[in-house]
């Protein structure tokens, strides 16, 4: 069997308390063709000399330092350090299953012109919980399967049922030569979903994507993601973020229908996280400003007049239908007594 050599990138920044597990799981891998980038951006706790540590004791790892550039610089430096055919992404607080690379390599062997690969992922706080991997099913998607599925990721439709696309970058497969061509990277100006984005645009380049139900990879959930923090510039991102979008769809002839349907994930999501969180400390005043401002965006209120809502849930549906008639007082009550 072909040994195809893979290329781990992990993005490091102050990492310290979970790091030595993650990159332990890594070099002790059972498949060893591999090489190990640590990206540390800008550390300022013990991490550096963890990355030190384990640079010396396998020559496998190699480590680059940066000033603080987040994650989609850290990640894009990692690409271009790469050496290998094929790339793979881990956070720094999470652990590898240790049969991982092994499968990864029987993966890419048994599906010949395959361009990307999705595995799956088990949830853990402390403890790595035990894992049933005896049935293992692989499926190669059709071209219609694949186009549904990218359309998934648009629309943010991303869980983890019939082989749906989740947006971060673990548990995958990418290939260097098609991100180098195509000169893909991780979006610096944003701050969100920047993971879901390069994703979409990789996949828009693969003719083939080949799905698997093997978990070979633990994600750590006892840690607050930044998604979820109050950012005040969140809808400034989110709205620069609905133009890229935009561009993206234009270049690739999707259909527009999933350019709104982006958009109204885009409004609850600015409604939950901005107007309407009660991390916000801004007078109902306040709200109304944004909230009518939001309204009055060109894209925004374009979107408004199509239907595609009926293929949310009915929760978001709702609130959707209630933005479009400017319930700005109903959905303040509702996002006070939910949220």
């Amino acid at each position: 069997m072909k040994k195809n050599s893979f290329s781990i990138i992990i993005p490091v920044y102050n990492s310290e308390k979970y790091l030595e597990a993650c990159i332990s799981s890594i070099i002790n891998q059972n498949y060893q063709n591999f090489e190990l980038i640590l990206v540390d951006d800008g550390s300022t706790d013990n991490s550096a000399s963890i990355l030190k540590k384990y640079s010396k004791l396998d020559e496998r790892v190699k480590t680059v330092y940066k000033e603080n550039g987040g994650v989609s610089s850290a990640r894009n430096t990692g690409i271009d350090t790469s050496k290998n055919d094929y790339i793979i992404f881990v956070d720094s607080d999470d652990i590898l299953e240790k049969n991982t690379l092994d499968y990864y390599n029987k993966l890419v062997n048994e599906n010949i012109g395959v361009d990307f690969f999705q595995t799956k992922l088990e949830n853990f706080e402390t403890s790595i919980p035990k894992i049933d991997n005896d049935k293992v099913e692989e499926k190669i998607l059709t071209n219609q399967e694949r186009k549904k599925a990218i359309n998934k990721l648009l629309i943010g439709d991303t869980r983890y049922v019939d082989f749906k696309i989740f947006p971060g970058p673990v548990c995958k497969i990418y290939k260097k030569n098609i991100i180098e061509e195509n000169r893909i990277r991780f979006r610096k100006e944003f701050f969100m979903y920047e993971d879901g984005i390069f994703n979409l645009e990789y996949m828009l380049k693969c003719k083939s994507l080949c799905f698997s139900n093997c978990i070979t990879y633990f994600y750590r959930t006892n840690l607050e993601s930044i998604t979820h923090k109050y950012n005040p510039n969140y809808t400034s991102q989110r709205l620069l973020m609905i133009k890229y979008v935009k561009k993206i769809i234009e270049e690739n002839s999707i259909d527009i229908k999933y350019f709104y349907m982006f958009i109204h994930q885009s409004i609850i999501d600015i409604m939950s996280f901005n107007i309407f969180s009660k991390k916000v400390n801004l007078s109902n005043l306040d709200r109304k400003k944004m909230f009518d401002a939001l309204y009055k965006n060109k894209d925004i209120k374009e979107s408004l007049r199509f239907r595609y809502i009926n293929n949310m849930i009915l929760k978001k549906r709702l609130l959707i239908l209630i933005f479009k008639y400017r319930g700005f007082n109903l959905l303040n009550i509702i996002y006070s007594i939910f949220k």
